[in-house]
């Protein structure tokens, strides 16, 4: 759909060598295997000014302006494995589509197989060059053949149905969601599909007006949608499944744009989005029943732009918070997200766009991250891709870098399962790529 992380319905998004993108990864398992979101919006930076290491930003919603907080004290730092500087490629496809492969929204693992779904461009309706249907690719090799395990196209009446996000889980349960729009992108739907025998059947578990936003899970299994409803006045919903997509109910209702969806160890709920160049972070301690806003950031004074938005969102094994912001900046938060402190800031030099791909657990503890730096300015394409990891600023390095060896643009990453092994989608002008990083 688009580089950015929430997903936005422009006509670039259905043409045939449109490079909009966007999509969650999820393995919403006890194994570490990921934070129950990888996703969504991913804002460019450019020559914007770089924030003091260590400072803490984050501030209470009733404080009108940042200001200055003591620093946790320094935490040792992790030994996390090392990603080799060689990013192979898993899976290329062009026999999906007449005109495009497809964009891979994301690669989950959890112990039968690799899938990764998107939407793609079938060579049956030639001539209707701006109908997408879902594709799911399966490898049950860990990667050494592929096959196509399922295709969805929801009518044939003069709609567009694009695939753009997914969750697994370690039980075998996949959910795609994705919307359908029509011709004038007047109208939407969204619709979440399941599969509980590997991909290959499917069944719908939502069909609800308005526009997917975010699709992600917890740690308990409970799956969570942000669904935009094209009023007026603004009204995005958050909403809840407990059981498998089989029920929804609502959590919370908001007039303002809603990224990420998080659930702690401590089963607080956290729901972060943007308002007037506001970024706030939502909690709520009893299930969704009441809610407070713990933290209200200024986007510009954090990140140099007033429209910066939240991205992954994760916690390690020490229950401190993590969330990338403004595609370059790891914010890092040990009281619930009311104040939080700079981790890392991504950007290097040299390199005029830098964007966080997704933050994940490393196995032998802390957090990592994975960006994508672009030489050339306002571009998708990847460069050179890096992981830093650690706990705060004090520990945090880089433990692997490269160039990208599919020569085109990457997307999004995600770790799924327990190695810490990163996968990556993406697409290079003719082929829908699925990529890992090794980590050793």
């Amino acid at each position: 759909m688009l580089s950015k992380e929430g997903m936005t319905t422009s006509k670039a998004q259905f043409t045939r060598v449109s490079y909009a993108f966007v999509a969650v990864v999820l393995s919403a398992c006890s194994n570490g295997a990921g934070d129950g979101s990888n996703y969504r919006r991913t804002d460019f930076s450019i020559e914007l000014p770089s924030p003091i290491i260590g400072t803490p930003i984050a501030i209470p919603s009733s404080t009108p302006s940042p200001v200055p907080t003591s620093s946790p004290s320094p935490t040792p730092s992790p030994s996390p494995c090392v990603f080799s500087a060689a990013m192979q490629v898993v899976d290329q496809s062009t026999a999906i589509g007449a005109y495009t492969s497809g964009y891979a929204m994301g690669t989950s693992r959890f112990g039968v197989g690799l899938f990764s779904v998107g939407s793609a461009y079938p060579t049956n309706i030639a001539n209707e060059p701006n109908r997408y249907e879902w594709t799911v690719r399966r490898s049950l090799d860990s990667g050494a053949t592929w096959t196509v395990a399922n295709q969805f196209r929801l009518s044939d009446t003069g709609e567009y149905s694009n695939a753009t996000h997914t969750v697994s889980f370690a039980n075998g349960d996949i959910f795609a969601g994705g919307i359908v729009t029509n011709v004038a992108q007047t109208t939407f739907r969204t619709i979440v599909r399941r599969s509980s025998n590997q991909g290959a059947l499917w069944t719908i578990v939502e069909d609800i007006t308005g526009e997917l936003k975010y699709l992600g899970a917890d740690h308990l299994g409970n799956i969570y949608e942000v669904i935009d409803t094209h009023q007026t006045p603004k009204r995005v919903l958050v909403r809840i499944s407990q059981n498998r997509g089989v029920t929804w109910s609502q959590l919370d209702a908001l007039a303002y744009d809603v990224q990420a969806v998080f659930t702690d160890t401590n089963l607080n709920i956290y729901v972060a989005g943007t308002d007037q160049g506001r970024l706030i972070v939502r909690r709520s301690a009893n299930s969704g029943a009441t809610w407070q806003i713990v933290s209200d950031l200024d986007s510009l004074s954090l990140v140099g732009t007033s429209t910066a938005t939240f991205g992954t969102f994760v916690e390690d094994e020490k229950k401190a918070l993590y969330v990338s912001v403004g595609g370059f900046l790891v914010l890092r938060s040990t009281d619930q997200g009311v104040s939080w402190t700079v981790a890392n800031d991504a950007r290097m030099a040299g390199f005029m766009v830098t964007r966080i791909l997704t933050l994940f657990k490393l196995p032998q503890g802390g957090i990592g991250s994975l960006t994508s730096h672009s030489i050339m300015p306002a571009t998708i394409t990847t460069d050179r891709w890096v992981v830093r990891g650690g706990y705060d600023a004090a520990s945090w390095r880089t433990i692997g870098s490269g160039a990208n060896s599919s020569a085109g643009g990457v997307y999004l990453a995600g770790s799924a399962d327990a190695t810490a092994d990163l996968y990556l989608s993406g697409y290079n002008g003719n082929s829908w790529l699925t990529s890992r990083l090794k980590c050793r």
